[in-house]
């Protein structure tokens, strides 16, 4: 029996009925048939837990050993996606079989970085639809909610984990320090999101500019942005009306609404 095989077993199979109960009022109100969070370490260590026990067996016998995306954390950024195909042929043809075995036709994937390496949340829907997957992205502060009493709740499940942690590192081998990973596919690019709000967020908004916007959301004044800067107020003020004319806004609370639509699509 495989590394991969003893963690399903032991973690998804044993605490099945409580990671499901868990899950079911998330999945009922998205209508959502999977759950998964994955860990790799940056020591080459890999945890890994689903709410779905034929899946998660079928893809430690197929292909936990041979996953394109089993590479080291620092070769990741935080992103959110939604995923219903790839351009990526191993890719492609793993999210095709997936779908026919399974019913997994789109995935919500939010991948963080944290200090000891990087951690992945995925929810997967039996339906496929571009519509799907944009209301699934704007409900990203839910999802992220739902990450959080997970972890709170699951503390014996995390520390199952530690017992049955897989040396990713030493199976994948020098690959696990390649630079290789795949594009992930996106049922709607991040750009055409933004776009559909009237911007083109990284293209157009500086770090200085985005960091206002964050602080501007959390209620403080430009004075208060300008102490948290080490700027001027004027300089705080004339960032605001720069960002007005960058997002197509005529006044601040425009402003503020632009920047929370921003923020719910998961860009702060």
């Amino acid at each position: 029996m495989s590394p991969f095989q003893d963690m399903t077993r032991a973690v998804t199979v044993r605490y099945n009925d409580k990671v499901k109960k868990f899950c079911s009022p998330l999945f009922d109100y998205f209508n959502l048939n999977q759950f998964y969070y994955v860990k790799i370490t940056n020591d080459g260590c890999l945890y890994s837990v689903d709410s779905h026990p034929m899946f998660a067996e079928y893809w430690a016998a197929e292909y936990c050993d041979k996953y394109s995306l089993y590479r080291h954390p620092k070769f990741f950024r935080s992103e959110v996606s939604v995923i219903t195909q790839s351009q990526d042929k191993n890719l492609g043809d793993m999210i095709s079989t997936l779908q026919v075995l399974f019913n997994f036709q789109t995935w919500l994937r939010i991948v963080d970085k944290v200090e000891d390496g990087i951690e992945e949340f995925g929810f997967s829907s039996p339906t496929a639809s571009p519509i799907l997957g944009a209301g699934l992205m704007n409900e990203i502060p839910l999802f992220r909610l739902f990450m959080k009493k997970f972890r709170e709740e699951h503390k014996q499940v995390f520390s199952k984990l530690d017992d049955f942690q897989v040396d990713i590192a030493r199976i994948v081998g020098a690959d696990f320090y390649k630079n290789d990973l795949p594009e992930m596919p996106k049922v709607l690019e991040r750009r055409n999101l933004l776009r559909s709000l009237g911007i083109e967020f990284e293209d157009k908004l500086t770090p200085r500019e985005i960091r206002a916007l964050k602080l501007l959301l959390d209620g403080y004044s430009a004075g208060k942005i300008a102490l948290k800067t080490f700027v001027s107020r004027r300089t705080v003020e004339h960032l605001m009306e720069r960002l007005k004319e960058k997002l197509c806004c005529f006044s601040k609370a425009e402003l503020v609404q632009k920047a929370r639509e921003l923020e719910r699509l998961g860009l702060f």
